[in-house]
């Protein structure tokens, strides 16, 4: 028994010795060779030479050669002429001379390199193929075709997995296909599912609209067209700019989207739109931005800084008119905005940036300079080329009010005009004149700047003017009333200050809301308005009325007077404010009231004596003031049979009243 347990011992350790001296790598074998030469010409090596028709075999692989050098006993052999590296069924590698090292599973083709893997071929001058690793991969620059997807990829260097079939390239990336082409620093094709990975550097051209994409980190799937970029991503398309911190894009749906951070960037109309979150729909040409998004404008003065136009609200929809028309603006909801010379809010806005008109709708307000500006619908137009304030027309219960010092929280004079309603010229970025039409009103300050009150240090009070009629014009200079003219039905009294009450000094529906007004473009992010109830899909009709407003015939009527045949061509008055009717004619030496707002006080449209100051004792001496019966009977007076109709588009021309 002791005998049986020794020999078992022994055997079992030279079975272990045997196990451990076995090679870990297969063997190089010669299957086939027109000519055999052995020698021992690299010292204790076994090197054959082989010549014709020459074929050996490791493991899986296969190699042919017309001309090889067989080391046998380092395991290794070199091909000449027809080097040939079969692997499996479908990868082929073909070059003008091979080494191939059996222990490592490694060989290196040199010359006309050839690579094949069913559709795919690879072209360089050297390739390394790890059989270990599965790899081939090239450092010297290298092509590669694939006729399933019609792709032509180019870099300087590649390593292609041939087991996940997927081809990672370096430096100087070039890939065309029929419909794009890309640029890169380095990205990974995985050939089953047609997916391209972004590490570097990336652009992407769609062929078929130009469309231009650059990250530096993403996926481009180009079997289903779909994108994804998370990485400084931007997409150009047709004149505009996208950029977010994340984008998506479907290029079958014509569908993307960004995420934080987003710009929509339109070079051709001067304007950025920032946001949050946004969406983009290719077929229509249409875009959204939400989460504080904000519209930008730019407008530049002269050689200075660009005075932007800034835009806010809860949503900004960009559509275009047509193929490759203009774009237009929709904000809903909240809406602000901030110009140097120009802030106001609604509740939505339609704004066209091929003519820079802002529709405004749902409590619409606006200041320019010391002016506030209210109506039910509002339009604000400027010129884009010209890059400033042009005209204005307020629709609908619209005011025009102004704080005659606005610096002096306790003074109460407000300036006011109202009517149906109001069109304004813009002269510079000032509000120069203005026409005021259906049952136009109007209460005025007037003031002598001549002689400062000693008590205020302000320019001596003469009267607060009020006004009734159907039209009035008006010019004014450096935000101060200049000439001021009422035609049709006139009824206006100039009072002393302190003989008109507190709660008669303003005009049915005053409104002053100073505290809403946007003191930078910050504040238009504030919420400092009520919000009303809207329904963002509704369509905002476009409007023409303002289009008129540009237009040289037209606009010439309110910014070149002719005085050649006017009455009052002397007084070398401004022609908007000279403006009358000729069915008043007969009333005009009786009612036309002074262009000069100081001289009223002692004119009165119906003849009136108007309420005065008397000098002298301290005393205050007062005409009497009509009575209601009177002042019916001076209306019924001076009113006529029939009123000249107002163009709901356009200021009314100009007839002269003169009679022949």
């Amino acid at each position: 028994m002791r005998n049986f347990l020794s020999l078992l011992f022994v055997c079992t350790c030279c079975w272990t010795i045997h196990a451990q001296e076995k090679p870990k790598y297969q063997t190089l074998l010669l299957k086939r060779a027109d000519e055999l030469r052995s020698g021992k010409a690299y010292g204790a090596d076994k090197i054959s030479i082989l010549i014709g028709n020459i074929e050996l075999q490791h493991g899986g692989y296969i190699l042919y050669s017309d001309s090889a050098v067989f080391n046998q006993s380092k395991n290794q052999a070199r091909f000449y002429q027809k080097a040939q590296l079969k692997a499996g069924d479908t990868i082929r590698l073909f070059s003008d001379a091979m080494f191939y090292d059996g222990n490592t599973e490694f060989a290196e083709a040199t010359g006309r390199v050839r690579l094949v893997d069913e559709d795919m071929t690879l072209t360089t001058d050297t390739l390394y193929f790890d059989g270990k690793k599965n790899i081939a991969y090239y450092r010297s620059g290298g092509k590669i075709v694939d006729r399933k997807d019609t792709l032509t990829m180019t870099s300087q260097r590649a390593t292609y997995d041939i087991s996940t079939k997927a081809i990672r390239f370096q430096s100087a990336v070039h890939i065309d296909h029929p419909e794009y082409a890309i640029e890169s620093e380095q990205l990974t094709y995985h050939r089953d599912t047609e997916l391209m990975s972004f590490d570097r550097p990336s652009t992407v051209v769609n062929k078929s609209d130009g469309t231009k994409t650059y990250t530096e980190k993403g996926d481009y799937n180009a079997h289903t067209r779909i994108t994804h970029l998370t990485k400084n991503p931007v997409i150009h398309y047709k004149n505009q700019d996208l950029k977010g911190d994340t984008i998506f894009y479907d290029g079958e749906r014509g569908f993307g989207s960004a995420t934080g951070h987003i710009e929509m960037r339109a070079p051709r109309e001067k304007t950025l739109i920032r946001g949050g979150y946004g969406e983009y729909f290719q077929f229509q040409d249409s875009a959204f931005v939400v989460q504080q998004p904000v519209a930008i404008r730019a407008f530049l003065k002269g050689d200075g800084p660009a005075d932007s136009l800034y835009i806010h609200g809860d949503t900004i929809l960009a559509t275009r008119q047509g193929a490759g028309g203009d774009r237009v603006l929709r904000i809903f909801s909240d809406v602000k905005f901030f110009k140097s010379d120009l802030q106001g809010s609604c509740d939505h806005m339609r704004y066209d940036e091929s003519n820079g008109v802002m529709k405004m709708l749902g409590s619409p307000i606006a200041w320019s300079g010391k002016n506030q500006m209210t109506a039910d619908t509002m339009l604000l137009a400027t010129l884009p080329k010209e890059e400033k304030l042009d005209s204005l027309i307020l629709i609908g219960n619209a005011f025009i009010n102004s704080k005659l010092y606005p610096l002096d929280p306790s003074d109460r004079a407000f300036n006011q005009v109202k009517g149906h309603r109001i069109y304004g010229k813009f002269i510079g970025s000032e509000l120069r004149r203005v026409l005021v039409s259906e049952n136009a009103e109007s209460i005025y300050y007037v003031d002598d700047d001549k002689k400062i009150d000693s008590t205020t240090g302000k320019p001596a009070r003469i009267g607060i003017n009020k006004m009734k009629c159907a039209r009035i014009f008006m010019t004014l200079k450096e935000e101060r009333l200049e000439n001021i003219s009422c035609q049709e039905q006139p009824d206006a009294v100039l009072y002393p200050e302190g003989d008109l009450p507190e709660g008669s000094r303003v005009l049915s529906g005053f409104s002053w809301r100073e505290s809403e007004r946007p003191k930078s473009k910050e504040a238009i992010f504030s919420n400092n308005r009520p919000r009303e109830p809207i329904n963002p899909l509704k369509p905002i009709a476009p409007t023409k009325q303002l289009h008129t407003l540009n237009e040289p015939s037209r606009s010439k009527q309110l910014t070149q007077p002719n005085h050649a045949n006017h009455p009052n061509q002397a007084t070398n008055q401004p022609y908007l404010a000279t403006q009358s009717n000729s069915a008043s004619a007969k009333q005009n030496s009786s009612s036309k009231q002074s262009r000069n707002p100081a001289k009223n006080a002692g004119t009165h449209p119906r003849k009136t004596s108007l309420p005065t100051r008397t000098s002298g004792q301290g005393q205050k001496g007062k005409s009497p003031v009509p009575d209601d019966q009177k002042r019916a009977k001076s209306r019924k007076q001076a009113s006529q049979p029939s009123r000249t109709a107002v163009s709901p588009i356009e200021p009314p021309e100009h007839k002269d009243s003169r009679r022949s």
